[in-house]
């Protein structure tokens, strides 16, 4: 649905992703408070990992290595 140029997907998309850090980018935390199935909760869950590890770099300065969906113990 495109709402003033802006399509309604793509804003929960985004508010999802800005969310999902403080619930702690884990999928079963995500999927009831957004009401999404578990597929889409561990994609926005990994997406949401990778932001935050390329926001946090370690301290050695280089950036931590991106989470993969099978590194957070889902298949």
């Amino acid at each position: 649905m495109l709402h003033q140029g802006v399509y309604l997907e793509r804003i929960r998309g985004d508010r999802i992703l800005h969310e999902a850090p403080t619930v702690g980018t884990d999928p079963l935390c995500l999927a009831p408070v957004f009401n999404m199935s578990r597929t889409a909760a561990i994609r926005y869950a990994t997406i949401a990992q990778n932001l935050v590890a390329e926001s946090n770099p370690s301290p050695g300065g280089e950036a931590q290595a991106p989470a993969t969906p099978s590194s957070n113990g889902w298949p």
